[in-house]
């Protein structure tokens, strides 16, 4: 006997419902509670995300050039998973059905302003690269280690007066799911 509330008043907590039966699968040993009645269940499962990577080093030399570096870089990705399993009379059908979408650009430019030397090159090689690494200790969560690479960007002996650089990343992450069961009696 079935209360308003659905519960099975002469079944004990281990007896199948009204309405299931049980049935040896082969995935996992034991029995399993699967519904008499028709059905059909469906599933959606999407997931999208997004990472923005922007950089900018503006440097004055001690002779008065001027030289601005930018640089931006973007990857996202989208991976989509529908699946859909009925039983009726005829039988019992299944079917998944994945996506996957990639995506990256990179920009980048250099400007200069002026005539640089070869010392002034290299002297902005080791000012780049030591920025560089200050910034992915910044991503690694290292804060002392960003500090202490870029100390090493400038050198009082080098040809560089003075520098600007802004750092940024951003990443976005985004997931739907939603799931329908429907019982056909």
């Amino acid at each position: 006997m079935m209360s308003a509330i659905g519960q099975c008043q002469s079944c004990s907590p281990y007896s199948t419902p009204p309405g299931f039966e049980e049935r040896r699968t082969r995935s996992r040993p034991g029995q399993a509670i699967v519904p008499k009645a028709e059905f059909e269940s469906s599933s959606a499962r999407s997931r999208a995300s997004q990472s923005e990577t922007t950089y900018q080093l503006v440097v004055r030399t001690e002779d008065g050039d001027l030289i601005t570096i930018s640089a931006k870089a973007v990857q996202s990705s989208r991976s989509t998973q529908y699946s859909s399993l009925s039983r009726n009379a005829e039988g019992v059908s299944a079917a998944t059905y994945r996506d996957r979408q990639r995506e990256s650009s990179f920009d980048f430019s250099i400007q200069v302003d002026g005539d640089l030397s070869k010392e002034e090159i290299d002297d902005l090689r080791k000012l780049a690269s030591a920025l560089s690494r200050a910034a992915r200790q910044v991503d690694r969560g290292d804060a002392a280690g960003a500090i202490r690479a870029a100390s090493f960007a400038q050198d009082p002996n080098d040809s560089i007066a003075s520098f600007e650089f802004s750092y940024q990343r951003t990443q976005q992450l985004e997931e739907m799911r939603a799931r329908q069961v429907s019982y056909f009696v």
